[in-house]
């Protein structure tokens, strides 16, 4: 009886060391599968990362006929149009969605971190007007800075946001 007790806890115990170390190898293969690059640092050298899944933070705006991500840091730099893949629904944490979410006409401001394909010619976006495209597969992060923004944000509001 002693034996099975012991054997079983030893079984148990190995399980559980498995499914830890496959979790946690899968969590930091996941974190080191796509390059990290801050928005300023992508519009630096968007030819880098063209056609290129990657890690990228910045505040994302959406509200009625726009959907871009920017960073106020390098605000003289080009916005880029954002859509959301099939996969992300999926993906992306509940919490996390709906931050992002339908908002109806009313614009909403967030500081994200996204992982998606970054697109690169033109022809983006509304009325085509967007020179980059990021096609959002996941997102990893989102804090809403301003939930009813105007298509321009204010400049007091401008002032107190930076990209992480």
């Amino acid at each position: 009886m002693r034996l099975i007790r012991r054997t079983t806890t030893i079984v148990f115990a190995a399980s559980l060391s498995m499914l830890l170390t496959g979790t946690l190898s899968r969590a930091t293969a996941q974190n080191r599968e796509y390059p990290t690059v801050t928005y300023c640092e992508l519009m630096r050298s968007p030819e880098q990362y063209r056609g290129k899944v990657i890690r990228v933070s910045g505040i994302y705006r959406y509200g009625f006929e726009w959907s871009h991500l920017f960073c106020p840091d390098c605000v003289s730099e080009a916005k880029t149009w954002v859509d959301l893949d099939e996969s992300f629904a999926s993906s992306t944490k509940a919490n996390l969605r709906k931050k992002i979410g339908p908002h109806g006409v009313k614009g909403r401001t967030v500081s994200v971190t996204m992982i998606g394909r970054f697109d690169v010619g033109g022809g983006y976006g509304h009325m085509g007007a967007y020179r980059f495209r990021l096609m959002v597969k996941r997102l990893e992060d989102a804090k809403v800075i301003v939930d009813d923004s105007s298509a321009t944000l204010p400049k007091e509001v401008l002032s107190r946001i930076h990209c992480h």
